[in-house]
């Protein structure tokens, strides 16, 4: 399925737009928004952000897989994950979305 990627600059645009405040300010605004989800994330904190979802750490445990370059099985040690999980609305709001770029 493709999809149609919008860079960060996009984004500065429109926030500035809605906002009325000038695209450098929406940049550093967005940069420490970013920067401080990230901290949270990195400290093994979830993250929950009103009518959008919630970012949260989960540990995948140990794992057994088959590695097809040198046919062997090899481990795969646990490790930790950031996971997405959007809140009720933005999935109710996603049902009839179709991609216009099919």
């Amino acid at each position: 399925m493709k999809y149609k990627k919008i860079n960060i600059e996009k984004v500065h645009s429109d926030i500035s737009d809605l906002t009325g405040i000038n695209k450098i300010e929406t940049k550093k605004i967005l940069k420490d928004i970013f920067f401080v989800i990230k901290k949270y994330i990195l400290n093994g904190n979830g993250v929950s952000i009103d009518n959008f979802g919630t970012f949260i750490v989960k540990t995948q445990k140990e794992r057994v897989y088959y590695d097809k370059v040198t046919r062997e099985k090899k481990i795969a040690k646990k490790r930790k994950v950031v996971k997405f999980k959007p809140c009720i609305e933005f999935k109710n709001s996603m049902k009839g979305v179709t991609n216009e770029t099919d």
